[in-house]
């Protein structure tokens, strides 16, 4: 689902920017905001098949795949 892709791309850049940077350094940038979004939709898909509500599947998936936690300077 590109809506999924872009998502994880906005979220990553703005809170996983040393994520952002080193996948964007080693060419692996849209094949892992692709992949994110892939699997997003998969368990979406997955969890509706099940009869789980849209919207709380789809708050998972985002969680688990998309809106990662964000980077501390720990």
């Amino acid at each position: 689902m590109v809506v999924f892709q872009e998502m994880a791309r906005q979220w990553w850049a703005e809170y996983l920017p040393e994520l952002t940077k080193e996948l964007k350094r080693t060419g692996q940038w849209i094949e892992m905001t692709d992949k994110a979004g892939e699997n997003a939709t998969m368990e979406l898909i997955a969890r509706l098949r099940n009869g789980e509500n849209y919207q709380a599947a789809r708050e998972i998936v985002e969680r688990q795949y998309l809106l990662l936690p964000p980077e501390t300077d720990e």
